[in-house]
Order: structure tokens, then C-alpha cells, then sequence
């Protein structure tokens, strides 16, 4: 399990040491496919500078979200965490990512959690922290879906040039047989 050190670690080792730094990092400048940090970068990316996970406790789902901060050269975190309503399938998984989202668009709703039962540093909202990630999944299966619909194309073009050049070699052959009979 990667935890905020790691985070933390992975950002200093990569020369990140200021605010607008973490802000422009590309994670796929430094991508290690099977690295677990990795992944959690992706997912900070994903969530526009944010990590956001889900835990189930008693029965009530929180949305809890990290958002690492450098200030004065070193790394400060705010929490925020979210109830969200019934009624709320959820996904945890997307593309190699993780991330919550409501399964078949179920809409549901968020509740601010009371501040007594919150963790110490922890904010309270009543929204929902993974809109970005939301945002981005949209906008990916779009392009997915243009990039499959480009391959099948190109692939029917392809299936029906070599189609004509077969049709072309036959009525090459065909011609050849002809004049070697005449």
C-alpha cells in the first residue's frame, strides 16, 4: 500500500520542490508501469491533484479526499470527506485507475459528515470530490470510442483494397490465361 511518505518520496526524488512543480508534473515523464507509486500518481493526476478513495464503515459510505501541498519546500496534505447519500453504486476501478464513480449514472447525493466524527485535519463537504476524474472518464471513453471507430476504418478500407487487388489479380490471371490459349 502506498502511503503519503511514499507520495512524498516519489515527488522529491523527481525534483519536485515547489507548489507550481507538483502543479505541472506529468507522471508519464517517469511512468514505471508496475510501480504501485506510479499508479498512484496516476491517479493524483487523474483526480486533478488530488488522491480520492472510498471506505465503507457501519454501513455509511465516505468519500475521502488527499490533496498534497508544498509549501515553504515541504509537503502539507488536506483531507476532505464526504458522505454520500443511498441509493450509490459504485466502481472502483477504471482504465488501470482507481477511482468512485456511480455505476449506470445513478445520481445521488452527498452529506457533510459532523465535524466531531472527522479526523483531526480533516474538512467537511457535502459534494462530490471525484467530478474531475468523472470529467476525464467522459472525455476518455469518447476518445476510445473515435479511436475504435478510426481502427475499424481503416481496417474495412484496408479489407477492401486488398478485396479490389484480389479482384485485379484475378482478372490479371484470367487475361494471362486467355493469351496463353489464343
Amino acid at each position: 500500500m502506498v502511503i503519503k511518505k511514499d507520495v512524498q518520496s516519489y515527488f522529491i526524488v523527481h525534483g519536485v520542490s515547489t507548489q507550481e512543480q507538483l502543479e505541472n508534473y506529468d507522471v508519464t515523464d517517469h511512468a514505471d508501469v508496475g510501480s504501485d507509486t506510479t499508479s498512484v500518481m496516476s491517479n493524483i493526476v487523474g483526480h486533478n491533484g488530488r488522491i480520492v478513495g472510498v471506505s465503507t464503515i457501519k454501513g455509511t459510505t465516505y468519500q475521502i479526499a488527499l490533496t498534497p501541498r508544498i509549501e515553504g519546500g515541504t509537503f502539507n496534505w488536506t483531507c476532505s470527506i464526504s458522505i454520500v447519500e443511498q441509493d450509490a453504486s459504485f466502481d472502483n476501478s477504471y482504465n488501470g485507475q482507481v477511482f468512485f464513480g456511480f455505476i449506470d449514472n445513478n445520481s445521488s447525493s452527498y452529506a457533510a459528515p459532523s465535524s466531531s466524527m472527522l479526523p483531526r485535519g480533516c474538512n467537511a463537504t457535502d459534494s462530490n470530490q471525484n467530478t474531475d476524474f468523472e470529467a476525464y472518464r467522459s472525455e476518455r471513453q469518447t476518445l476510445d470510442t473515435e479511436l475504435i471507430n478510426s481502427h475499424n476504418q481503416a481496417l474495412n478500407a484496408w479489407q477492401q483494397r486488398t478485396a479490389i487487388a484480389a479482384a485485379q489479380d484475378q482478372d490479371y490471371s484470367d487475361l494471362k490465361n486467355n493469351m496463353d490459349a489464343a
